[in-house]
């Protein structure tokens, strides 16, 4: 017996497993024609995966609780306005970006409504849908602050916003709520003990490739490497 989550996630690591194997043959292939006089003419056989269609069986066996899931980030009773001003207070710190009293307390109040405006909207929000708007909403108000007339150029306040936005979207996702876990059964031997094949569940799946790939960017003096859309 599986988690389902679990079960769809192994299948497309399979996948994403196939992709590599065939760039590896594929490097392999590019040396072979580098050295081949004919072949060295021609270009490198490169496959792709666009879009895989599958159809597979379960059947549901029951939820189960768990004490703590990481999968899903979500804006919970835990993230309060204290939690958020002190782990977003190193990146200011860092960035020489001080509040005043009465900045802070605007802090406190606008970021609260709007983390309580969240909270309500979706128990279950995402978290880098959550931390996008939260760090929209922390960076305006940061734009407004006497503090924030260090940062001059418009490199160091992206950056700035960046580092906030993940730093959320790691503690959002680090204190995600208890989640029940779907338990399935999948494998032919239990699916056929099945009698009534009314209670099998077909999900109809289609996985579509979506490459990333390396690039190197110079930033400021400093050469960084990040992905984007292949």
């Amino acid at each position: 017996m599986l988690y389902l989550g679990d079960y769809l996630s192994t299948i497309i690591y399979e996948i994403a497993a196939a992709r590599l194997k065939a760039d590896l043959e594929t490097i392999k292939l590019a040396d072979y024609y580098a050295t081949h006089p004919y072949l060295k003419h021609m270009s490198v056989p490169h496959f792709r995966i666009p879009t895989i269609t599958l159809d597979i069986a379960v059947t549901a066996q029951g939820t189960e609780k768990i004490e703590k899931n990481q999968s899903v980030g979500t804006l919970n009773s835990g993230c309060q306005i204290k939690n958020i001003r002190e782990i977003i207070d190193p990146i200011l710190h860092a960035a020489e970006v001080t509040l005043n009293d009465e900045e802070l307390q605007t802090f406190d109040s606008k970021v609260g409504l709007k983390a309580a405006v969240l909270s309500l909207q979706s128990k279950y929000a995402s978290a880098v849908r959550t931390s996008e708007i939260l760090s929209n909403e922390i960076m305006s108000l940061l734009m407004q602050s006497k503090g924030f007339l260090s940062i001059r150029t418009e490199i160091k306040r992206e950056q700035l916003a960046e580092d906030i936005r993940n730093t959320l979207q790691r503690y959002l996702m680090e204190n995600a709520p208890p989640c029940d876990r779907l338990k399935v059964e999948v494998t032919a031997s239990e699916l056929n003990k099945i009698g009534n094949k009314d209670l099998l569940t077909i999900l109809h799946l289609e996985i579509t490739e979506d490459s990333l790939e390396w690039v190197t960017e110079e930033v400021l003096g400093e050469r960084k490497h990040r992905l984007i859309q292949e």
